[in-house]
């Protein structure tokens, strides 16, 4: 005797557009919440701090992962804190920055530090020779970061379950999340994801994907690249996906994989701006655009007097 196939309870509320469960939802109501999103003025992606840049990527968006990498030297670390300062300061989102090989005073003297190019007070900063409008206008970067929603978790070893913690607790003592930052993933606590390293990366590109849909905001973790692109030809030397450790392991879960990258470095007599390369784009194209040190560098509202 053939078996009678049990109806489908659950008819109804498909095409009435209601919810299955919690993970499935029907194709009509999705792009009908698409559309509304879309006519809405007020997007829920947040800018990057380079125009140019959000052109080609839409911006951050939430629930996305994005990989930064370098060689050293290259300034990634000042176009990460131009990324900070316009979600935090631009857009009054909550930002996590996860140091794991950097305590809260090395981050300091690069968020502080970055932003004293036109003084030329890179290395001043630690001494104690400013002169006052210097004094002036430190003391206004520390009132304006005073007053950022980012908070700096300094700690070595964290494990992705710890990070997600602490993106709790901000969501509910200062606010919407709209970035979490991890300075260097190779520094994290693995070994739950195996033995091998290509096995521990790409078990942590899984990990914070699954993090930045969680928390409903744009994950962003920091790699180097390897050495092998520096002994390639000239025109050949700009990073591809493939010159990440392991062949690419953190960045297979991406959406976006970028890198910052100094042809004056290698070669001294090249144009002094960096590039941003797009190597992975899910929703868009890939390429490179140049980027100036007044786009790194907000300058000052000039309502802002440093004069004497």
């Amino acid at each position: 005797m053939m078996p009678v196939a049990k109806p489908i309870r659950d008819l109804h509320h498909m095409q009435t557009g209601h919810k299955m469960n919690n993970a499935y939802v029907d194709l009509g109501s999705a792009l009908t919440s698409l559309l509304e999103r879309h006519d809405n003025p007020t997007s829920d992606r947040i800018g990057s701090g380079f125009p140019r840049l959000d052109e080609y990527t839409g911006g951050f968006v939430p629930g996305e992962l994005i990989v930064l990498a370098s060689r050293p030297s290259m300034g990634r670390n000042p176009v990460l804190i131009r990324m900070i300062d316009a979600v935090a300061l631009e857009h009054g989102k909550a930002v996590l920055v996860a140091s794991t090989d950097h305590d809260v005073d090395r981050f300091c003297q690069y968020g502080i530090g970055s932003q004293f190019p036109w003084f030329g007070l890179r290395d001043r900063i630690r001494r104690s020779d400013l002169e006052d409008k210097h004094r002036k206008y430190l003391s206004y970067l520390v009132e304006k970061y005073k007053a950022s929603p980012i908070v700096v978790v300094d700690r070595a070893g964290l494990s992705v379950k710890q990070i997600s913690q602490q993106a709790e607790a901000i969501r509910i003592n200062v606010g919407p999340l709209g970035l979490i930052v991890v300075t260097n993933g190779d520094a994290m606590n693995l070994q739950k994801f195996g033995t091998s390293r290509y096995d521990q990366l790409l078990g942590l590109s899984k990990a914070l994907k699954k993090l930045a849909r969680r928390h409903s905001c744009t994950v962003l973790v920091e790699s180097e690249v390897s050495r092998g692109l520096e002994r390639r030809k000239r025109k050949y030397m700009r990073p591809r996906p493939n010159d990440l450790c392991c062949r690419g392991a953190l960045a297979k879960y991406a959406d976006k994989l970028l890198f910052v990258y100094n042809d004056q470095i290698y070669f001294p007599n090249a144009s002094p701006c960096r590039e941003i390369i797009i190597g992975k784009n899910r929703n868009g194209p890939v390429g490179f655009m140049d980027i100036n040190e007044d786009q790194i560098y907000k300058r000052l509202d000039r309502r802002q007097n440093l004069q004497e």
